[in-house]
Formats: structure tokens, C-alpha cells, sequence
């Protein structure tokens, strides 16, 4: 007996015997129904004359039977068929247009559906219930209803191969508003279908997760050059986890009139990964959607990454709404074409992040390529866009980052509180980083060089509109057109150990007022090795115009001696207090490397950061010979003379002497001008002090004297016993006389 036979006994055996114990159980096997009509009488049965109608009937009757609908027995199509209403699937089936189709292979573009379905009264031609799990739609074409494929509750569905919500040749828009939604359906596959719409594309919302959607065409033609929507491409608004691409099996999501994508109302752990966004089937050219990817409305922990091709748009990614949190975007390209080489620019911003905070850009092992954008790469604004965090992209350069792929300009900061950290921020044609907000933190990015560390120069390099800023930790800003640091504007911005250096105006700049108009020291003298040690610093610095307080000293070097000065490398840090001295300030916890010219930036306690100071040579400290190094006894009562030189050849003149510690005995003074020491000593005494020696530089050594004051013994003769007399020789009147 046929399964259509049993179906149709126990179908009969039902209707004849309501409310009886139908003993009788025929056993049901999978049946393979074939369409062989488009029109007629439906009858529920699948004979001479079988309907689309017919086959579903009998295929949602065979409860727990998966069987297959196929179309051969039409022949050669096209074939449309019209539903008077939209057919509801209560039990697994196989609907198979492929059997019908022109090319043979269910892969998108490769093939031409030839079963075209549409509905008369508006409903969802296909609405696929939780009896109806594990069912496959294959190889339609679907057109002229309020949505093509809905997914109510049903999982491990596959919809595959299919032309929804297009015209025939998949290449216009085939007048479908929601074309395919999964409500409180997960684990279904949604693959290898050319989707359009005038709504939305694919919906997926409720508890709908762990869906697949790969190899897609949303929004674009079946060949990806085409633009067949006016909508919204694919729109999560479910509890998430959400897989949209996938290496080597991307959508393509583009021609959409909002977002390509958007993830909103809550929706956590989705991927979207390896899919052309706003771009042609091959990534050469922009097909466009207003947005490439949105996120909003308290999306919360979904990545944006995995190789995806984010151009052509206005905005490639925004994220929005306070709630908007804790997402990543990672590994795409943005604003270039597939090869990475040539721009592709979407039109305003390549990711922006509008009031949502706690986002990451990039991150470690998450670089993107964001270039070709003709606004900002990255765009932070809104209010509350706090605890963002760029990292570790490639910001205005090719893929390799050898050479420019400018964007409008780098990064922009409108709001504060962000981190900037590790990218490559060059040859942008506008400000490589634009700091319009407060406490954001800047560290470690490379600014101007590409790969070979060769000019690769934004317009400008770092411009600070804002106050509390940290731009430290060894930023290189190199070949801006202007500035290296420009703070226009604010307070409390502080700029320490950047490597800032080759840029067509100052390493730093500060405009009238900023930063509080914060001095820098001046520079005397930087001593790359040590003379006459222990004595000499090895910088020397005055500090104009400081208050009475505590400053962070920054000490750089730079091969060249430019008139503003520069910090190729940065040799450390020193604290000073001026309100001990402002004057003659002694550095001398760090030792300049030699050869090259040093530099010093002052920070006040409110991290106010000056500008460079003119820069000095380093030097080796001149040699000082000090003669005598001992200095003769002074007697008693006796006028003491003794002049004290020092030599020093290689030093800048004047020297200068000055007593520095220690005092000379009573009726000795020490002459300064002169190195006298003179003065009549008026008892015995025993002193000592120092000496130092000082150049018009500031180079100097000391040297220790010690100077006594004695009696010269007296010559006592003893009556009881006189010396020996003494016989010397005769002398001659008139003649000279000399003896020994």
C-alpha cells in the first residue's frame, strides 16, 4: 500500500469515526509528492492532479514524516503559482524548487529558479511552525507578499537557494516587505539566497539565536552588481548568539536605503564576520547602504570582525544609545575596496560611536584597516561616549601600510574619557587625532611614519581642544604638516615621553592660554660624560617664571639642532621644587647618551606640560686643574700670601671662584676675583673649605683645602751645658763672605 494511501485511509477513517478509538494504525512512510499542476481544485490529495496546495496538505498530515515536495512534473518553467492564502507548515517537509531550476547547482548566482510562488491575500507565503522544525525550503522564487519565509517558533530549519522578495531573474525588487523572519526560531540556516525586499530582508527577533547566514545576497542582485532594495537589510533584535558570515562564506549586504545591518533592542554574542557591506559581490565597488553596520538601542557584547568589508556607505559602522556597550569591532576593512590597496571610501565616517561608551575598536590582534574614508576614520561624539577604546588599527595607510590611503581625517574625540592607543595613524589628509573633549588617554600610537618608519605625514599631527588630556608613553609623531602637539585650548594636558620629532612646525605648541602658558626651563648645559667627579650634574637648568612648587622635569635628545628644538628619544624624568630654588637647578639622575642636542619639558602637579626648551649641545665637562692642592701653614701674627689658579682649556670663560663650604681662619680672607688668600692671622687656628671653579656654562669642580695656623717653635740654651763651640773659617777685610 502507497504512503498517499495510508494518508488517505486514515485521513477518511478520522472523518468517519470522530470520538472512537481508531484501533487501526497504518504505518506512514516518507513520500515524495510531486507537483504536477499550477492550477485546479485542491483537494488535499496527491493524484493526477496535484497542487502545491495538495502536497502540503498531505505532507503536514504525515506527522513526524519528513517528505519532500518536488516540482518536476510541471516540465520546463518558468511555472507561477498562486496561493489564495499563505500555506502554514505544521510538520517537516522538504519543498524542493531546485528539481525545477535552470543550472543545476544550489549555489547563489549559479542558478535560475523556476518556481515562482506568490500570494493573493498578503499573508507570509511560508510560515513554518514548531510542528514544522527541521524543514527545507529549496529553490524558489517568492514574490508579491507581505513577507516570503516567516519562522514562528521553528528550529533546524534550512532556507537555501532561493530568489526572495526579487523578480524572477533575481535582479529587481520583487515587492516583498519583510521577506524572511525568525521569530523565536533558532538553529535554522538561511544560506545561498538572493534576498530583496522594501522592508526588511531577514528578521530576527524573540528568543531567535545560534541562527547561520552565510553566502547571501541581501539587498544586492543574484551576480552582486545590482542594487534591489529599499529598506533595511538584516535587522537582530533577539536574544543573540548569531552567526551573519563566516570565513570564506560572507553575504553579501548592500543597496540598502538604511543599515546593511543592524543589532538593537538588547540583542548580545552575535558575529558578523567575512561579509561584504555596501559593496558589490567582488568588493570593487560600492553598492551603498546609508549605514553598513548599526548597532543600538542597548546592543551589548557583539563583535564586528572576522575579515568583513565595510565600504561604500555613508557611516560604515556606528554605534549608538547609551546602552549601545561592551561591543567589538575587529579585523575588518574599512573604507577600502577588497584588495586593501585602493580607497572605497564610505562617505562620512568610517566608524562612529555616537553616546555609547565601553566599546572596543581594534584591540590587540583586532587591527583595522580603516582608510579611504572621504570623512573621519573613527568618530567618537554624543554624550556619555565614555571608556571607548581604539586600538591597534591602521588609520590613513594601505594594507601594508607602506603607503597612504588617506582618509579625511584620523581619529576624532568629541567626547571625552576614551583611550587612543597603539595604531598607525598616517598620511591622513586632515588632523591624525583630534582631541575636542576631556581626559582621554593617548598612548603609544605611531604618528606620521609608516611601516619603514618613513614619512608617511598627516596634514596635522595631535590638536587638543579640551582639558585633562594624557598624550604620553611613548607616542612617535613625526611629519606633520604642522605641529607635532598643538593644544589650542584647556588646562591640565599632559604630554610626557612622546618621541616627537621631523614635523614642520614645533614638537609642541601651545596657544595663548593653554595649558596654562606653562614655562619651559632654560637650559645651560647637558654633560654626556663626567669630569672631576663626584661634582658635576649632568643638566643644568633654570626655571623662569615657575611658581614656588614641585615640577616633572622631561629630558630629550635629538641629532639635530633645530630652532625650536626636538625629541627623537626620550632619556627620563627628573623632579625639582622650585620653591627652593629657580635658579642653578642641578639634574643629575640622567645621563644624556652624547652627541646630540637636549631638550627639557616642564609638568606642574595639574599636569600642565610646556612647550620644548631651547635646546644644548651635550658635552663632555671640561677638565679643571686646581694649583696649589695643598696650601702652605700660615704663622702666627705673620702677613699670609697665597694665590690659588685654576686652568680649564676646553671651557666656555669666564671661570669663576667661589668659596662654597667651610671658612678660613680668623685674619684670612679668600678673594673670589683674584684667588687671594691673604690676611694676617692673629692665633693658631686649623681650617678647612671648599672651592669650586665655574664656567659660563655652568660646568664645574670643587676642590678641598685644608689651612693651618702655627708658631714658629722657640730656641732655649742650656747655661749648664753650652754647645760646643763652633771654629769657622777667617774672613779677609774687603772680601765677600760665604760659608756653609
Amino acid at each position: 500500500m502507497s504512503a498517499r494511501w495510508n494518508r488517505l485511509i486514515r485521513r477518511v477513517c478520522l472523518m468517519l469515526l470522530p470520538g472512537l478509538l481508531l484501533v487501526l494504525v497504518l504505518p506512514v512512510r516518507a513520500a515524495t509528492l510531486s507537483v504536477n499542476a499550477t492550477t485546479g481544485t485542491v483537494d488535499g490529495i496527491c493524484d493526477a492532479t496535484c497542487l502545491l496546495e495538495d502536497a502540503l496538505f498531505e505532507a503536514n498530515s504525515s506527522v513526524g514524516v519528513l517528505d519532500t515536495i518536488t516540482f518536476d512534473g510541471l516540465g520546463a518553467g518558468p511555472h507561477t503559482i498562486t496561493l489564495a492564502a499563505g500555506e502554514i507548515i505544521t510538520d517537516a517537509v522538504i519543498i524542493d524548487g531546485a528539481t525545477a531550476a535552470v543550472g543545476g547547482t544550489c549555489a547563489v548566482g549559479a542558478y535560475v529558479p523556476q518556481i515562482s510562488i506568490t500570494v493573493a491575500n498578503g499573508d507570509p507565503v511560508f510560515t513554518v511552525q514548531a510542528g514544522g522544525s527541521g524543514s527545507t525550503l529549496r529553490g524558489l522564487h517568492i514574490s508579491n507578499a507581505s513577507t516570503a519565509i516567516a519562522l514562528e517558533g521553528s528550529d533546524n530549519n534550512v532556507i537555501e537557494c532561493n530568489y526572495l522578495g526579487t523578480n524572477l531573474a533575481g535582479d529587481s525588487t520583487g515587492a516583498v516587505v519583510n521577506t524572511l523572519t525568525l521569530n523565536n526560531a533558532s538553529s535554522n540556516t538561511v544560506q545561498d539566497n538572493t534576498i530583496g525586499m522594501t522592508g526588511t530582508g531577514l528578521i530576527l527577533s524573540g528568543t531567535s539565536a545560534t541562527n547561520t547566514v552565510r553566502r547571501n545576497r541581501l539587498g544586492a542582485s543574484y551576480n552582486g552588481t545590482t542594487d534591489i532594495s529599499t529598506g533595511t537589510g538584516i535587522v537582530i533584535s533577539s536574544t543573540g548568539g548569531n552567526i551573519i558570515g563566516a570565513a570564506g562564506a560572507g553575504n553579501t549586504i548592500s543597496g540598502h536605503d538604511q543599515a546593511g545591518i543592524q543589532l538593537l533592542n538588547g540583542t548580545t554574542g552575535n558575529t558578523i564576520a567575512a561579509n561584504f557591506i555596501g559593496t558589490t559581490g567582488d568588493g570593487l565597488a560600492a553598492l551603498p547602504n546609508v549605514v553598513g553596520v548599526l548597532l543600538r538601542d542597548g546592543a551589548t557584547g557583539n563583535t564586528v570582525g572576522g575579515g568583513n568589508l565595510i565600504s561604500g556607505n555613508d557611516v560604515g559602522v556606528l554605534l549608538q544609545d547609551a546602552g549601545t556597550t561592551t561591543n567589538t569591532v575587529r579585523n575588518n576593512r574599512i573604507g577600502t575596496d577588497s584588495t586593501g590597496g585602493a580607497a572605497l571610501p564610505n562617505t562620512l565616517s568610517g566608524v562612529e560611536i555616537d553616546a555609547a561608551p565601553g566599546n572596543t575598536i581594534g584591540g590587540a590582534g583586532g587591527r583595522n584597516l580603516i582608510s579611504g574614508n572621504t570623512g573621519a576614520a573613527v568618530l567618537v561624539g554624543g554624550s556619555g561616549a565614555t571608556g571607548n577604546s581604539i586600538s591597534h588599527n591602521a588609520i590613513g595607510t594601505e594594507d601594508t601600510e607602506a603607503t597612504a590611503l588617506a582618509n579625511g581625517s584620523g581619529i576624532t574625540l568629541n567626547s571625552g574619557s576614551n583611550t587612543v592607543s597603539n595604531n598607525r595613524i598616517s598620511g591622513n589628509s586632515g588632523t591624525a587625532l583630534a582631541l575636542n573633549s576631556d581626559g582621554n588617554t593617548v598612548q603609544a600610537n605611531i604618528i606620521g611614519l609608516n611601516s619603514a618608519s618613513a614619512d608617511l605625514g598627516n596634514t596635522a599631527g595631535i590638536v587638543i581642544n579640551g582639558s585633562n588630556n594624557l598624550v604620553n608613553s611613548t607616542n612617535r609623531i613625526a611629519y606633520s604638516g604642522g605641529s607635532g602637539i598643538t593644544v589650542q585650548s584647556g588646562t591640565g594636558n599632559t604630554l610626557r615621553a612622546n618621541l616627537i620629532f621631523d614635523n614642520t612646525g614645533s614638537a609642541i605648541t601651545l596657544a595663548g592660554g593653554a595649558n596654562n602658558d606653562q614655562p619651559a626651563p632654560q637650559l645651560f648645559h647637558a654633560t654626556a660624560a663626567l669630569n672631576n667627579t663626584p661634582g658635576n650634574p649632568n643638566i643644568n637648568v633654570d626655571l623662569p617664571g615657575f611658581a614656588a612648587a614641585t615640577y616633572t622635569l622631561d629630558v630629550y635628545s635629538s641629532s639635530t639642532n633645530t630652532p625650536d628644538c626636538e625629541a627623537e628619544t626620550y632619556l627620563g624624568a627628573a623632579t625639582v621644587d622650585a620653591s627652593v630654588s629657580v635658579t642653578n637647578v642641578n639634574i643629575t639622575a640622567i645621563t644624556p647618551t652624547g652627541g646630540g642636542y637636549i631638550s627639557v619639558t616642564a609638568t606642574d602637579a595639574s599636569g600642565n606640560t610646556s612647550i620644548l626648551a631651547a635646546c644644548v649641545q651635550e658635552q663632555t665637562a671640561p677638565a679643571f686643574t686646581f694649583s696649589p692642592l695643598t696650601l702652605p701653614n700660615a704663622l702666627v701674627g705673620a702677613l699670609y700670601n697665597q694665590t690659588v689658579t685654576v686652568t680649564a682649556p676646553a671651557a666656555t670663560p669666564p671661570l669663576t671662584l667661589a668659596l662654597i663650604s667651610g671658612a678660613t681662619p680668623a685674619g684670612i680672607t679668600f678673594t673670589p676675583a683674584t684667588g687671594l688668600l691673604s690676611g694676617t692671622p692673629p692665633g693658631v687656628a686649623t681650617s678647612s673649605f671648599r672651592l669650586r671653579a665655574t664656567d659660563a656654562n655652568r660646568y664645574y669642580a670643587d676642590q678641598d683645602y685644608a689651612l693651618d695656623v702655627v708658631t714658629l717653635p722657640d730656641i732655649v740654651l742650656n747655661p749648664d751645658n753650652p754647645p760646643d763651640p763652633v771654629d769657622l773659617p777667617a774672613a779677609t777685610v774687603g772680601t765677600a763672605y760665604t760659608t756653609t
